[in-house]
């Protein structure tokens, strides 16, 4: 995305300068407090919306404002890094004129995205905020959640984002949303589509009684949505490009026509909207499971992303006085080891996971066992485990399985005197 002026774009943390007032003039946040930057200045406005940890939102200046960035540069060195927007996007397309086939050389270039709030911004202070504005750029962006739930509630613009034949970038997860797109198609498209053109209706009507005249742009619009909406219901499919229609439309948008055949035309098309209504085989209800394993997936695979990078054990290794004795031990819980020597080294056992490598090792005169270790596995069933050790070893178990903050628990020793603690996956 272009930056504002002074690198503030939407996305970017900030410290305000002044005091934060509510509608009453009552002091909300005081000065230093901190905020996310949700939707930057359009045109000729100044002021930038920023969203607080507590939800309230408030409009500030540039100069009521500062970077946290450049804040915490000022008092320490290690500042932290800016919530880079761009780098969470899954989905972008280009929407409005362009997308339907209505453009001229004037349009602008409307951008609408999905992005996918990672981790960290999700457990912080801030939040993820459900939407970001960037008027620099004509470009809005929906957080995953915020936008799912809009697309089962059939809203137009949100249905024409899924379907929109300009795609700017998408990503694997964005690739997985396409794919499953239909599901969000229902019944419900009657009433939202039809909302929306009631509520351009209305705008031309008020413009009438107001202006005496009517804004012809409102009016194309009123006839896309009426059109579109009756098409899905029938096809399965929203049709963005308006097709063979366009020039219609636009002579519509160009005052060509009188706006008796425009509210003419209008009817007609409600009339047809009610009859694909009646026809279609659309569900009564979108697939919400769906959409849901969808959302599901997305957080857990950002999850993992946000935490690859941070160091895992991968290797413990245990100094035991008899190592047939503890290998038989241990091969209780499930583990499968084998027999290893490195070089001149000492036989050992190492039972290999995924999460790493558990190692056993015999004494030796300069490494012996160090009785206050302890060792933890995750195990089916703790109490199963702890069963099958009762068998051959009872006098192992220190204490037995209960419910914990962790899971159910239970704590055992080895032949060498080692404590074990097991817990629940």
């Amino acid at each position: 995305m272009s930056h504002q002026p002074l690198n503030i774009h939407a996305g970017t943390q900030i410290v305000t300068k002044v005091g934060v007032h509510g509608s009453n003039n009552a002091l909300v946040h005081p000065c230093g407090a901190v905020g996310i930057v949700t939707r930057t200045p359009c045109g000729g406005e100044q002021h930038y919306l920023v969203r607080f940890p507590d939800g309230f939102e408030a409009s500030l200046l540039v100069e009521e404002l500062e970077v946290l960035k450049h804040f915490k540069d000022r008092l320490e060195p290690a500042g932290a890094h800016d919530f880079d927007l761009e780098e969470h996007v899954i989905y972008r397309c280009i929407v409005g004129s362009r997308a339907y086939g209505l453009d001229t050389d004037a349009s602008d270039t409307d951008l609408r995205g999905i992005y996918l709030a990672p981790a960290e911004l999700h457990w912080s202070l801030y939040g993820a905020p459900e939407q970001f504005e960037d008027n620099a750029t004509q470009s809005c962006y929906w957080e995953l959640q915020k936008f799912l739930v809009m697309a089962l509630k059939a809203n137009p613009n949100i249905l024409e984002c899924l379907y929109s034949p300009l795609v700017d970038k998408v990503t694997p997860i964005g690739s997985e949303l396409l794919a499953i797109r239909d599901k969000f198609l229902s019944q419900m498209i009657f009433q939202t589509f039809n909302g929306y053109a009631l509520s351009q209706f209305k705008k031309i009507e008020q413009d009438l009684r107001n202006q005496g005249e009517v804004r012809w742009k409102h009016a194309m619009h009123l006839l896309r949505l009426l059109m579109t909406g009756a098409a899905t219901l029938r096809e399965g499919r929203v049709h963005v490009h308006v097709g063979a229609r366009r020039d219609q439309l636009l002579a519509v948008k160009r005052g060509e026509l009188s706006w008796e055949k425009v509210d003419a035309w209008r009817q007609e098309l409600h009339h047809d909207f009610e009859q694909a209504l009646a026809d279609t085989k659309l569900p009564e209800r979108p697939d919400y499971e769906a959409a849901n394993e969808l959302l599901v997936e997305a957080r857990t695979q950002k999850s993992r992303t946000s935490t690859k990078n941070l160091p895992s054990l991968q290797l413990v290794v245990l100094r035991v006085a008899d190592l047939e004795r503890s290998v038989a031990f241990y091969r209780l819980l499930g583990l499968k080891f084998r027999r290893h020597q490195h070089g001149k080294g000492p036989q050992h056992f190492a039972a290999e996971s995924p999460e790493g490598v558990f190692e056993l090792y015999p004494l030796s005169n300069e490494l012996e066992a160090s009785k206050g270790t302890r060792i933890g596995f995750c195990v089916p069933s703790v109490d199963e485990a702890v069963a099958t050790i009762r068998q051959s070893r009872p006098d192992s178990i220190l204490a037995e399985p209960k419910p914990s903050e962790w899971g159910k628990r239970a704590v055992i020793t080895d032949p060498d005197g080692y404590r074990v603690e097991l817990t629940e996956s």
